[in-house]
């Protein structure tokens, strides 16, 4: 049994899933977070790292290596009220 998420880790997550919705295909953690902050969404790259592998963990989205760059994409859609419920979600 893991511990509670922070509001502020789901809402970061829930951020990140709502733009690879809109990227519509695999995208890199650095173009990820140059974007996000383009919209004004504030958070630290570690910040963003722990909400990709949070998405990674609830079966969202997967991780590929390529070269020196991490490429996401997602797997699942859900809409706003699951994906708060999955993420919510213990385990």
């Amino acid at each position: 049994m893991g511990r509670r998420l922070s509001t502020s880790t789901v809402s970061r997550a829930e951020a990140v899933y709502r733009f690879l919705i809109e990227a519509g295909g695999a995208v890199t953690t650095k173009l990820l977070f140059e974007k996000l902050r383009g919209r004004g969404i504030r958070m630290e790259y570690m910040e963003l790292y722990r909400a990709l592998r949070l998405l990674e963990k609830k079966g969202l989205v997967t991780a590929e290596a390529k070269g020196k760059e991490t490429m996401w994409t997602l797997l699942k859609h859900v809409d706003e009220r699951e994906l708060r419920i999955v993420l919510s979600s213990r385990g």
